[in-house]
């Protein structure tokens, strides 16, 4: 995304699960310059309760590796995943080299259905699925990964 430009797709969103369980969403994506490269942002929250206290997660990354959008008449879908991915749980060590995958597809201009995952070699695996409130927008539907 260069400045002034909106991203080719816009994902924000938040769950509140069974059992207190809260997750919450923000990407934008683009593909970018004369041959299309990934480019964009994902962060978020995951909170949940464990047997003794809840567990309370931030990601983010700045390293999309795969951006795809859909625009239709009746669909609007981001799907993204991100490399080196920051994965903080309340006052530990931060976890780095995660990855993240992001799905959104639009049901109406308040809800999206979806999901987040979040991967890290030695540490949490995070799966967050359902219906989300908050929007997804597509300005341009595109594909794009770097060049192997």
């Amino acid at each position: 995304m260069s400045n002034g430009t909106l991203p080719d797709g816009f994902v924000s969103g938040s769950i509140h699960g069974e059992e207190n369980t809260k997750a919450s969403v923000l990407a934008n994506v683009s593909c970018t310059g004369s041959i299309p490269a990934p480019t964009g942002t994902i962060s978020g929250t995951v909170e949940f309760p464990s047997e003794q206290f809840t567990r309370k997660f931030t990601f983010s990354s700045n390293s999309p590796f795969v951006v795809a959008t859909i625009k239709s008449n009746s669909t609007q879908s981001v799907g993204a995943a991100f490399d080196n991915v920051t994965v903080q749980e309340d006052e530990f060590t931060p976890l780095t080299g995660c990855k993240a995958y992001l799905d959104a597809t639009r049901l109406d201009s308040s809800r999206w259905i979806g999901s987040f995952t979040i991967v890290c070699p030695s540490g949490p695996q995070l799966f967050i699925y359902g219906i989300f409130g908050g929007s997804v927008v597509v300005n341009r539907q595109v594909f794009c990964r770097p060049l192997q």
